[in-house]
Parts: C-alpha cells; sequence; structure tokens
C-alpha cells in the first residue's frame, strides 16, 4: 500500500482546485508537474488534461524549455497525451 502524506493531498487537492479555474489555473498547474510527489504530479496531468486546449500550449513550451528535469518531461508527455485539446494552434 501507498502512503500519501498529507501534505501530498492537500497538493493534489490544490491541483483539482486549479482544475475548476481553467485556463486561470494551468500556469499553477504545470508548475505542479516538477513537484517531487508522483501522487501531486498525477492529480497535476488529470487536471490540466480536462482542461484541454488551452493547457496545450503551456506543455509544449514547457517540453521544449525545461529539459532539466525527467519527472517533469514524463508528467508533460502525459498530460499532452490525456489532453483532448486540440493541440495544432500550439504547433
Amino acid at each position: 500500500m501507498i502512503e500519501v502524506t498529507e501534505a501530498e493531498r492537500r497538493r493534489a487537492s490544490q491541483a483539482e482546485e486549479l482544475a475548476i479555474r481553467g485556463e486561470a489555473g494551468v500556469p499553477a498547474l504545470v508548475a505542479l508537474l516538477d513537484d517531487a510527489s508522483w501522487v501531486v504530479r498525477r492529480a497535476a496531468i488529470a487536471a490540466l488534461a480536462r482542461i484541454g486546449t488551452p493547457a496545450i500550449a503551456p506543455l509544449c513550451a514547457t517540453l521544449r524549455d525545461a529539459r532539466d528535469s525527467e519527472a517533469r518531461i514524463v508528467a508533460t508527455t502525459d498530460a499532452l497525451a490525456a489532453s483532448r485539446g486540440d493541440a495544432d494552434p500550439a504547433l
């Protein structure tokens, strides 16, 4: 069984709250993709995927420009793959 700390739960809940804000929450959600906790990163991935098209360009920019963290690269790729947003305008 995986143990999740209270701090991780709070940060994961924050991702859910940011998703409700839609496009306005995207920058903070993208920042959560670099969180040390995979639980928090998964929550941010799911939130960004639900936001869809408004998250695509920031995710592409992160993938292009922030290449110093393997965890962030994987999380960003996962968010893009899970999104139903339209990637064409971001390319």
